[in-house]
């Protein structure tokens, strides 16, 4: 299965401290947090890796390359302009041959993907609806990220993105999508993954499905959540807890 970073943030609420670089290039003892991604892919069997990227990409670019030292094939989707989540991977859309991983490139979760990914295809040969399989977490404050409800059977009935919500459970930023998911997304303008694509696939009948995780989950985006992931990879090996 290949997977999909969207790797193109700017990292405006890092500025402070990361101010010449991608958000997704943020250093941690002295590799940037997307090689602690590309790392834990590889180590569960994930060998073709896509890269969305945008925002100051070649310093992307140049220190991935092809993806050959860190075991994978890495191959990019560049954008010229911004163009959100959905529109980054709707940028992405031919370079996806069938069901994908996704990514996102500001948030690092614990989480065996290939099985994860397994458990998607598993469910989707049995009913053909499933679309995407979303892994989910729970944080004390649900507000800054997207909440997710859940009927009994894990399929998803509602979708909320940044709001006060009472769900116990949001979504931890990786996917197990469907190329079709993308059929309806405008080419070429900004639109968003989290409001606009996930929604729609429910409004028109596909099932999405949850997939709750217990593992360590963050958000480097912000200075409180870098020094998360800090002290998580000093106590960690690196980050290599799989």
């Amino acid at each position: 299965m290949q997977a999909v970073i969207l790797a193109g943030g700017a990292g405006t609420r890092l500025r402070s401290i990361l101010s010449d670089r991608p958000k997704s290039m943020a250093p941690f003892d002295d590799k940037p947090f997307l090689e602690y991604q590309i790392e834990a892919l590889s180590r569960h069997g994930i060998t073709e890796v896509v890269l969305c990227v945008g925002y100051l990409r070649e310093h992307v670019e140049s220190h991935f390359e092809d993806g050959r030292a860190w075991g994978v094939r890495i191959v990019y989707s560049r954008e010229t302009q911004p163009l959100g989540t959905g529109g980054a991977l709707r940028n992405a859309r031919a370079l996806l041959r069938d069901s994908f991983l996704l990514l996102n490139g500001d948030s690092y979760l614990d989480l065996d993907v290939r099985a994860f990914a397994d458990a998607h295809v598993s469910r989707r040969k049995r009913d053909p609806r499933v679309t995407g399989t979303l892994a989910l977490t729970r944080v004390d404050d649900a507000r800054a990220y997207g909440s997710v409800e859940m009927d009994s059977d894990r399929r998803i009935v509602g979708y909320r993105e940044k709001c006060a919500a009472t769900a116990p459970w949001i979504s931890a930023g990786v996917y197990a999508l469907e190329p079709s998911v993308l059929n309806a997304g405008p080419a070429e303008q900004a639109f968003s993954l989290e409001r606009d694509v996930l929604p729609s696939a429910l409004a028109r009948g596909d099932t999405l499905l949850g997939h709750p995780v217990d593992g360590f989950f963050v958000d480097i985006g912000t200075p409180e959540g870098h020094a998360r992931f800090r002290k998580y990879i000093e106590g960690n090996g690196n980050g290599h807890s799989q």
